[in-house]
């Protein structure tokens, strides 16, 4: 027999009646949900470490030594020698300089003697080039260019021969150390998103293997045609196994605050009126609706219809909700 209530009556059930449904209970508490979400990313070099070369003055490539584009290079590598005519000036005056300080001390040949070398600096000469001219008085007329750090060769702008000038990019230079990775979430997802997030990736050419980051960058603005928002994740990969215009798997895990939560198997869906059936004593159970948040790992967010330590039934809930919609209908028919 049941008890009525204004919309969902009640039902009564004996307790061995109970264990033979199979009718678990679960306390309602608060926890922390973690929304998880699953994309696909496609990774690009780290623009922050991308390093641009140029010549610091006119002239002439006459051997180049890095040739292609993907090839590694190490921090102070010989990418280029080339000719430039300021640059010969500038140890010929640096030379004339030092002589004349030989010669005649004074405040004033110290000074012409430092600009010079300040002038051969500002060039990008290398020190190493400088103190050789420093010691052995020879100009060098192929100046080398070393790269300025590790990484591969993502642009090449010159040849053998070339004419260069500072608005030429010779190389470009990415350290692989680090990758980024692009994703795109849909709108709704949008405020379950912060930089810090932790993500994982996967990619399939590596099998078994998974990189953990997080997330780097937020974009300020929605793609307005498929009304996505772009984030950027960051991961280190000091083995530099992931190569840039790879897809990989992403899961993107996001912490929200400590909320009222349920186990998704306690609910029972009916359009957009989902239920749960509430224990209210020891053999009584009461269909109550309820809203719903997140979900996550197996369980959902109750923004309303039930509280801390109410009891619910987690199994066997459908046969109970089944009587109390019969209920629901005798009552109707007997009005």
């Amino acid at each position: 027999c049941g008890q009525q209530d204004d919309e969902f009556p009640a039902v009564t059930v004996n307790a061995t009646t109970a264990q033979n449904m199979g009718i678990r209970i679960h306390k309602v508490a608060r926890s922390t949900l973690d929304q998880t979400i699953h994309t696909i990313g496609r990774i690009q070099y780290n623009e922050d470490t991308l390093q641009h070369v140029h010549p610091r003055a006119n002239g002439w490539v006459e051997k180049v030594r890095v040739k292609a584009e993907g090839d590694h290079v190490k921090q102070g590598q010989i990418l280029l020698e080339y000719y430039a005519p300021d640059m010969v000036a500038a140890q010929q005056d640096y030379l004339l300089s030092k002589k004349s300080s030989d010669r005649y001390s004074g405040a004033g040949s110290a000074t012409l003697l430092s600009s010079a070398k300040q002038r051969l600096a500002l060039l990008d000469i290398p020190s190493w080039v400088i103190e050789k001219l420093d010691s052995s008085g020879e100009i060098r007329n192929r100046m080398p260019v070393a790269s300025p750090q590790k990484g591969v060769i993502t642009a090449m702008g010159i040849r053998d021969g070339m004419y260069v000038t500072p608005a030429t990019e010779m190389y470009s230079i990415a350290d692989l150390s680090t990758v980024w990775v692009l994703v795109d979430i849909f709108e709704h997802q949008m405020s379950w998103i912060n930089t810090g997030n932790k993500a994982v990736i996967t990619v399939e050419g590596l099998p078994g293997e998974r990189w953990e980051g997080m997330v780097d960058y937020i974009y300020p603005e929605l793609d307005k045609t498929t009304r996505t928002l772009r984030i950027r994740l960051k991961f280190d990969t000091p083995e530099q196994k992931l190569k840039p215009n790879m897809f990989s798997r992403v899961t993107v895990t996001t912490q929200n605050k400590e909320t009222l939560s349920v186990p998704a198997e306690a609910i029972i869906y009916y359009a957009n009126k989902p239920r749960i059936i509430k224990r209210t004593n020891e053999n009584t159970f009461q269909p109550v609706e309820v809203s719903l948040g997140i979900r996550s790992d197996g369980n959902v967010e109750v923004l309303k219809g039930l509280a801390v330590g109410d009891e619910i039934v987690a199994s066997g809930q459908f046969m109970l909700d089944s009587e109390s919609n019969l209920q629901a209908s005798f009552r109707r028919l007997s009005e």
